[in-house]
């Protein structure tokens, strides 16, 4: 028992460490400013989709991560308990219980076994494996299922105090626990079996209670009596010392620790010592959520959501970072809102350099921290630290007003040379060592060559020699000892064993003439060069190659600061919109944001890689940003989804799907648009309530040619889209297995059906002129009959068809099995049914058809297949069954192809139109 028992309290401790590793956590503070109808909240839920439902003191709250939806139809009630059930919302308030159709947005009150009243008080709705919905009222247990409702009391008055269920748990199969205002109830739903334990009569005065079951112990919250912990199988309960007396609203469980929303804050309590646990060593909360009332609680993946009274909705967010901002808790430093420009990590010992606070050194074998400004250190030039290079076993710091040598074995600083320029008020941005060990400096006063064996200087390179224009603020020795130089107006290259230099370096293109941000040559020798506006130029080693990757390709923006290369050769590429991992032979790449942990995305041009740790470090406006690259789970995603729809300006609700459904955004598949309805916005969140926005890339196919780029945006827009069909893909930027799809369909305009009907108006035109041409051809030429007498001529006109009675018993003989296979088969709904395919159904050739039309029936083709088509719609129509169907749905059900066809043809019929029908 005592092994057990250590091994239990090893198993807290380390879960409580995990919970600690998380502590540099993000909490988000939401209420009525941001759409909220009140700040009490008296229960929180997760739907399938991922949106949180928030049950308020005056109706129904929805967030989305960016936007809070209020549903007024529930203004009126006190809800206590959501839950889901196929595409369902169930909502149980003070006054009554309904369900919303998510897809439809209908809502509908469940009520009472009477069908007459409604379900009052429902404080609890759990749905079991079995698909089983139980109810838990202040009038009794019901129980739902395919439909029927079943209600069950365990004392013969319903208002007695056995029957005010505050809470129901499963612990299995036909065992379920339930606290009621009498006590504890052992229910089994199967044979209806009961069993009562009073809690020595603490549940009587409760005005709240909640469950939780942990393996064989019941913990049962009650407002105002505390926590009691229930052994389920020797029926004892145990009075949590820690917790006597104070108010508690909500249990949530998470082997091995319970958290508790109390009168005095969020609580943990240790399922294996039944002792509270600090908070501090869970989570890191802010001190609303520490010490005053929580009225409910909600456990999610990456956090947790909290209900502080009147303190409104609180996010606490726990996932682990992927990025974080370097700290030594032990030694009470963190780099967190500083400005770091410069740092180098060494094996145990890092250099951090500021960007006004000068430098700082911390040791961390020998567990300490020195910090050095200029005004506590005169041998430092400035606070500005622009570079640090490891030089001898000494760090040279380059600052901008002069460069030193820093010794952190003495902690003391030194010259590094006596020559001028050295001496003088230089700027030092950047340092490099070619092949030969001399070093070059990159200045504002041009590019300093050192010869490091004799100690002078080899070259210089002023300003005013013309040479290079601009500062020259960034220098790279790349693997064939080329210096590459980088000013504020462009690119050049100096062959070091040559002495030769170069600005005309592109194939192809014409220099560039902007600010250069970072060199970089990766494992395969290929130069990258990253600039201030036009995003990375990569050029092969022989700089004959050249290619460019910017916002059209794969960035989420044009300015990238630095690239550096991990062991698997992805490539890391630090932007203003974040990180982005790129590898180069698959072409897949990644963005890293704000929700990995990338607080700030302003980065220097200062980024290491240790491969020994696999981490990267990168100097960062918000500190010195660091990543395990181990640690990084580039594999998950999060399908966008659909939160919002404005067309042509107005918010909509609902929406009509292709097959004239009304159906929420939220669920929808396909969007169907009048004409002039082609102007729209579409809002999309990933569900992460990250305080940033979402990064998506989208494409409409039908309109945009490639994929677009939406960067920490959480809307989309199109305008005056022409009548047509189109497919909206979206997807996570960088993610495309994330990919989503909608089809849109924009109707035809009324100008575009005029222009129509006057084209097929010129057409039957010409063709009729064509025709009558003909005809006068044969009138001439058709002389039957010539008479002796030159001046007498007589013309024989024959009819196109003689109707003689064996024809007329033949076309009615055609007539009757066209009926008959009308009536027996329906080819009418066929919207593309021809008159040759109804002649070969029945084995006649066309033209005795469309002869049988002319003559027996006096009429043509197309009415006589509509008259059937408006006799389908009328009795659809009529029956009811169809009363939620738009007009075009049914009609499109009966065969006819458009809306035109449609109206023009019960027009012409039925001497009314559709709508003028309906209304009789």
């Amino acid at each position: 028992m005592r092994i057990r028992h250590l091994l239990s309290l090893i198993i807290l401790i380390l879960s409580i460490g995990e919970y600690s590793y998380a502590r540099e956590s993000d909490y988000r503070n939401l209420g009525t400013k941001d759409g909220f109808s009140n700040l009490t909240c008296y229960s929180i839920f997760k739907d399938s989709k991922g949106f949180i439902w928030f049950g308020m003191n005056n109706g129904l709250n929805r967030f989305d991560g960016v936007n809070v939806k209020v549903y007024p139809e529930f203004e009126d009630s006190q809800i206590f308990s959501i839950s889901e059930k196929d595409n369902y919302l169930w909502i149980g308030s003070s006054n009554r219980l309904k369900r919303m159709n998510l897809v439809t947005e209908k809502i509908d009150e469940i009520l009472s076994t009477d069908e007459k009243s409604s379900i009052k008080g429902v404080r609890d709705l759990y749905i079991s494996d079995d698909n089983i919905l139980y109810i838990a009222s202040e009038t009794g247990l019901y129980m739902y299922r395919d439909g029927k409702l079943e209600h069950h009391i365990f004392e013969s008055n319903v208002l007695s105090s056995a029957n005010f269920i505050f809470s129901i748990v499963e612990e299995k199969k036909d065992s379920y626990w339930l606290i009621t205002r009498k006590g504890l109830i052992h229910f089994n739903p199967t044979n209806k079996s009961s069993e009562l334990y009073t809690l020595n009569n603490a549940a009587q005065l409760a005005k709240q209670a909640s469950l939780v079951f942990t393996d064989n112990t019941l913990y049962i919250g009650l407002f105002p009596e505390g926590i009691i912990a229930f052994d389920c199988k020797s029926k004892q309960m145990d009075v949590l010392k820690d917790f006597k007396g104070i108010d508690v609203s909500k249990l949530i469980y998470e082997k091995p620790l319970i958290y508790a929303a109390t009168g005095k804050g969020l609580k943990t309590i240790s399922t294996l010592t039944n002792r509270e646990v600090s908070i501090d060593d869970v989570l890191d909360i802010p001190n609303n959520v520490r010490i005053n009332n929580i009225s409910s609680l909600l456990k999610v993946q990456n956090g947790y959501w909290v209900n502080v009274f009147q303190g409104g909705i609180y996010y606490i967010e726990t996932l682990k970072r992927k990025f974080e901002v370097y700290s030594q808790l032990s030694l009470q430093y963190s780099t967190k809102g500083n400005t770091i420009r410069s740092f180098w990590v060494g094996k145990n010992e890092i250099l951090v350099g500021t960007k006004e606070y000068g430098l700082d050194y911390i040791s961390e074998d020998r567990a300490f921290v020195k910090k050095f400004t200029s005004k506590s250190t005169p041998e430092l030039p400035g606070n500005l630290i622009l570079f640090i290079k490891p030089y001898n076993n000494k760090y040279l710091i380059g600052t901008y007003t002069g460069l030193t040598v820093f010794d952190p074995k003495t902690l003391t600083f030194s010259s590094f040379s006596d020559e001028k320029v050295f001496q003088e008020n230089t700027a030092f941005y950047y340092c490099e060592e070619d092949k030969n060990n001399n070093l070059w400096f990159a200045t504002n006063k041009g590019l300093i060559n050192y010869n490091t064996k004799n100690r002078t200087l080899n070259k210089y390179l002023g300003m005013s020699t013309g040479v290079i224009a601009g500062d020259i603020n960034l220098i790279y020795c790349d693997s064939k000892n080329r210096l590459w130089i980088g000013t504020t107006s462009g690119v050049h290259l100096l062959d070091i064993p040559s002495g030769i230099l170069k600005s005309d370096i592109f194939p192809k293109v014409e220099p560039l003439k902007e600010e250069i941000k970072y060199f970089f040559e990766d494992s395969r020798h290929f130069i990258w060069i990253c600039t201030q506006k036009d995003g990375v130029i990569r050029l092969n080693q022989e700089l004959t190659e050249l290619k460019t990757f910017s916002t059209q390709n794969i960035l989420p923006n044009n300015v990238v600061s630095s690239i550096i290369e991990d062991k698997n050769n992805n490539l890391w590429f630090a932007t203003l919109s974040g990180i982005l991992k790129f590898n180069p032979n698959t072409e897949r790449y990644r963005l890293f944001g704000y929700s990995e942990g990338i607080t700030n995305s302003f980065f220097y041009n200062r980024v290491q890689y240790d491969s020994k740790d696999n981490t990267i470090w990168w100097a960062n406006g918000d500190g010195l940003l660091t990543a395990n690259l181990d640690h990084i789970d580039d594999k998950s995603f999060s399908i966008p989804q659909i939160v919002s729809i404005t067309i042509s300006g107005k918010k909509m609700s609902l929406i009509n799907d292709e097959n004239g459904n009304r159906i929420t955004p939220e669920y929808m598949q396909s969007l169907s648009l009048e004409s002039g309805e082609n102007t729209i916005r579409i809002a999309f969140s990933l569900l992460n309530f990250s305080f940033s926005k979402g990064s998506y890339e989208y494409m409409l196919e039908g309109y945009d040619k490639d994929w677009q780029k939406s960067i920490e945006n959480d809307e989309i827009e199109y305008s005056n889209l022409a009548a047509g069909s189109y497919l909206l893909k979206i997807r996570e930027f960088g993610k495309p297995e994330s990919e989503r799809s909608v089809k849109i369909r924009v109707s035809e305009t009324f100008f575009s059906y005029i222009v129509i009907f006057l084209a097929i108006i010129f057409i039957v035109f010409i063709a009729f002129i064509i025709y009558w041409k003909k005809i006068r051809v044969a009138k001439t030429e058709n002389v039957a009959v010539v008479s002796e007498t030159p001046q007498e001529v007589v013309l024989e006109n024959k009819p196109k068809y003689k109707f003689s009675k064996t024809d007329k018993e033949r076309l009615e003989k055609i007539y009757n099995e066209l009926i008959e296979y009308i009536k027996a088969n329906k080819p009418y709904t066929n919207p593309d049914l021809k008159l040759s395919d109804l002649a070969s159904e029945i084995n006649y050739p066309p033209y005795e058809l469309s002869k049988m039309f002319s003559l027996y029936l006096n009429k043509n083709y197309y009415d006589f297949i509509n008259e059937f088509r408006i006799n389908l719609f009328k009795e659809l129509a009529d029956s009811g069954e169809y009363k939620n169907y738009t007009l075009m749905s049914i009609a499109e059900q009966c065969g006819f192809k458009s809306k035109s066809s449609f109206y023009g043809a019960f027009k012409k019929i039925m001497n009314t139109t559709p709508n003028e029908y309906i209304k009789r």
